[in-house]
Parts: structure tokens; C-alpha cells; sequence
């Protein structure tokens, strides 16, 4: 009554059922829970203490004009997530800035850093994982044009001459004009 198949419908095989299934099988890299072999009590959660569970939080820098989108991840336990502004200190602001100007080759200045800042601090303290700002900032190349130490080639260069000699005007000042 079935054709070849192990399966009772054809149209299942090749669908991932059965052998040929892509699923991942559990192997002793990830246990699956079971009574017959308990968790060790240092491995526990404790119900009433969550200070050691961290969360990740990720910002996206866009540029304008620019197509990319540059991202800086950092994990909180649960009283920097209560409040995100102790976790930016000078050193991890300054961080974020040489890991954001490294990415896109763009110039941070403290008034974006600030900026960038201000935005992830409150889209934490609402409770978003992801946060993102469209700034638009120079190249690094751009921005450090003014501060250029080049005296550049000093040497005044030869003049030349035209030579005038042949030239001089028919009549008056002004050669005449023909108008036909």
C-alpha cells in the first residue's frame, strides 16, 4: 500500500522528519534535565537572589550617508540595570568612543558621546535591549584637517617672464575692434 517510503505520506521525506531531520539531538555537551541526575546546589537559581543574572544590551550607531550601522554590545548585572549611569564611567565612555571612531572612522566629540549616552541610558532604564541614534559626523580625515603641522614647500620659485615685445597696440590704447 506505501510506495518506498517510511513515511505514510511521499511528500514528507526530504521535510526534515525522520532521519533526515535537521533538528539538533541532545548530546552530553547540553543534558537535558532529569531527576536521576541532580544540579549541583552551586549551579541553582535562587529564587530570591537575581544580582547574578546579567543581560545584554547592544547600541546601533548610524551614520548619515553612510549605509552601515555599527554596534557596541556590554552586559549588566542587575543593579547596573537599575542604573545604567553608574555603569559609564570616564573609562568605559572613553571605550565606547575609541571602539564607535575605530569602526566607522568617523570623529566622536564629547557633545555625540554624550548624546549617544543619554539615549542608551534611558532606552535601558525603559527596559529596551537595543537602542540606536542617526548622528551625523565627520571622518576622522576631515576633522583632523585643522590641526595639519605641514609648512608644506617653502621655496619661492622661479619667476617667468612673458615677453612683450612683439606686442603693441595699433591705434590708442585699445586695439580696434571689428564688428562684421
Amino acid at each position: 500500500m506505501f510506495p518506498d517510503s517510511q513515511f505514510p505520506f511521499p511528500s514528507w521525506e526530504g521535510l526534515g522528519v525522520g532521519s533526515d531531520s535537521q533538528f539538533p539531538i541532545p548530546d552530553s555537551r547540553f543534558p537535558i534535565p532529569d531527576s536521576r541526575f541532580p544540579i549541583p546546589d552551586s549551579l541553582k537559581q535562587n529564587p530570591i537572589d537575581n544580582s547574578y543574572k546579567m543581560v545584554n544590551y547592544t547600541f546601533i550607531l548610524h551614520i548619515k550617508e553612510i549605509e552601515d550601522e555599527f554596534r557596541y554590545a556590554i552586559t549588566l548585572d542587575k543593579s547596573q540595570e537599575d542604573n545604567p549611569a553608574l555603569f559609564f564611567t570616564l573609562s568605559e565612555r572613553e571605550k565606547l568612543r575609541t571602539w564607535f571612531q575605530e569602526q566607522s572612522l568617523c570623529k566622536i566629540n564629547d557633545y555625540h558621546l554624550a548624546k549617544i549616552i543619554k539615549t542608551w541610558i534611558q532606552d535601558i532604564e525603559e527596559g529596551f535591549r537595543y537602542s540606536s541614534i542617526t548622528l551625523d559626523l565627520p571622518l576622522m580625515i576631515e576633522s583632523d584637517i585643522s590641526n595639519l603641522k605641514e609648512s608644506g614647500n617653502q621655496e619661492i620659485p622661479h619667476p617667468i617672464y612673458p615677453d612683450l615685445s612683439g606686442i603693441e597696440p595699433i591705434s590708442g590704447m585699445l586695439p580696434p575692434l571689428n564688428f562684421n
